[in-house]
């Protein structure tokens, strides 16, 4: 009786180890693009872009509700913001950030640095993978996310002085490091990169427009070109450089 029972799954066995070849799993994967034939039409383009706002809204904008670390990092270090809880304690990385207590070792800290760059990598895929002058759309596909990457970067700039400057898709044996120019070169070359993109870009037709109101345009890439200026300014009154001063004018 039980050479009977055992009979059924040594079959079974067999069939297991007998049906499948190796020239079976030879299957092309399902719904992937290689990349040497999606950045290619209009139409990659503008899905390229689609995914790095789609990214910068996750990591920047967030779906963290108050926990964002963009909004704690630039707004909680004030006297007039309080970072109030349940307890003491409750909350306590935005508190030691209130409260100027934190370290290297903060989650808010780590959390948009690395946030910041994955926005600037997203931002390179556009950028390197397409060429100006094929199209209009392609232009402004590329102008879009060289304004974004160069948002991201002042950002970085602004929170940590000279952090690495990652201009195009990194390979996999890179170690970016620091900036080695100066704080007011990094923010400079942020500054010049929205210039260069403003003539591809659309521009917001009135406070009606809402989808000007959504994607950078001439205006938000003005703005942070202005930003970057200001902050140059800022440092040549700190400096108290009399010929820098001119300069801007």
């Amino acid at each position: 009786m039980k050479k009977i029972k055992l009979f059924p799954f040594l079959l079974l066995a067999v069939a297991l180890f007998t049906a499948c070849s190796e020239a079976n799993l030879e299957i092309p994967q399902k719904g992937v693009i290689s990349m040497e034939s999606f950045y290619q039409t209009d139409e990659d383009a503008e899905s390229a872009l689609v995914n790095l706002y789609g990214d910068f809204i996750t990591n920047i904008g967030g779906n963290d509700g108050i926990y964002v670390p963009y909004n704690i990092i630039f707004n909680y270090c004030a006297d007039n913001v309080l970072a109030a809880g349940e307890f003491y304690g409750d909350n306590d990385q935005f508190a030691s950030i209130n409260e100027f207590r934190f370290d290297s070792q903060s989650s808010v800290v780590y959390q948009l640095y690395r946030r910041l760059y994955f926005v600037i990598y997203h931002s390179n895929l556009v950028i390197d993978n397409f060429e100006y002058g094929e199209s209009a759309v392609k232009d402004r596909c590329i102008s879009e996310a060289r304004v974004i990457r160069a948002w991201c970067h002042m950002t970085a700039a602004l929170a940590w002085g000279t952090p690495p400057l990652v201009d195009h898709l990194l390979a996999a044996e890179d170690k970016p490091s620091n900036y080695e120019g100066t704080h007011e070169d990094l923010i400079k070359w942020c500054a010049t990169e929205c210039a260069e993109a403003v003539p591809y870009l659309d521009e917001r037709q009135s406070t009606a427009d809402k989808d000007g109101a959504v994607k950078v345009t001439k205006g938000f890439a003005w703005a942070v070109q202005g930003k970057g200026i200001a902050e140059r300014r800022r440092l040549c009154w700190c400096e108290g450089s009399i010929e820098k001063r001119d300069f801007f004018r």
